[in-house]
């Protein structure tokens, strides 16, 4: 007795097409009735496609094999759980630390702020920042602002840019209001320059950053890459200097409001 395309299909858990295309290729033997419905006898099937019965006991002992007590697989999977669960919360706690850093960073900084800032109350009354501010030096506001400038690119290679600002601007700035120079105007002016510091040659902490991550990559190359960059931040400073309305337009307009 033979099979249909579906009949063998069921008898070894595949589908007809699977069946279908195993004849076609040669690998079992099948015929055709005069209604063009495929047969194909149970040997011939079973000699490639082993049984359902047969491969159900074969995916049991398989199993059972992999897993002879259930027992063991019980605690094998509770011991798992559990490392999963203690390496997510050593995770949470490692996260809880680096927090705590930041946090810690910041409170020191705002330390040091106001420790300047005590600083400079006997400075403001002795009437040095009077004497930069005006005609102390002989260079005018515009000389002292570039020296501030160039004393922000030096900084640059020894410090990050939110140290220079903390260490710096408590004395910078009552400078800077003696001049007459707006306040916000100067913040961009010096966030501006802090950030060119970090990338100009010859020692750009940023420079140093991409270096470590692109270790393959010379100085000299990076360097070379950075330059264009350094050229238009000089530009954008000498624009925003020479036209301060460009940053203060915008806040004038909000405070109006």
């Amino acid at each position: 007795m033979s099979y249909t395309l579906a009949e063998a299909a069921t008898a070894v858990g595949m589908n007809k097409t699977s069946i279908l295309r195993a004849i076609k290729s040669g690998r079992i033997s099948g015929t055709r009735d005069e209604l063009g419905q495929w047969h194909v006898e149970p040997v011939e099937l079973h000699r490639v496609f082993p049984p359902v019965a047969e491969q159900r006991c074969t995916t049991d002992a398989t199993q059972r094999a992999a897993a002879p007590d259930d027992a063991v697989w019980l605690a094998e999977a509770n011991a798992r759980t559990a490392l999963q669960r203690l390496a997510d919360l050593k995770a949470m706690l490692d996260e809880m630390r680096t927090e705590r850093d930041a946090w810690r960073d910041q409170a020191q900084r705002l330390k040091v702020l106001e420790t300047f800032s005590h600083m400079y109350q006997p400075i403001e009354g002795s009437g040095v920042m009077e004497y930069l501010g005006t005609t102390g030096l002989g260079i005018g506001p515009y000389g002292v602002l570039a020296l501030i400038m160039v004393m922000y690119l030096v900084l640059g290679c020894l410090m990050d840019a939110m140290a220079m600002i903390i260490l710096t601007v408590p004395i910078i700035f009552p400078v800077i209001s003696h001049l007459g120079f707006d306040p916000i105007w100067f913040g961009v002016i010096i966030v501006m320059t802090v950030e060119l510091g970090l990338i100009h040659p010859p020692v750009g902490m940023n420079v140093f950053v991409i270096k470590s991550v692109v270790k393959d990559v010379s100085f000299a190359t990076i360097f070379k890459g950075v330059i264009p960059f350094v050229l238009t931040d000089l530009v954008r400073l000498v624009i925003l200097i020479a036209f301060p309305l460009l940053a203060t337009w915008l806040p004038q307009r909000m405070m109006a409001h």
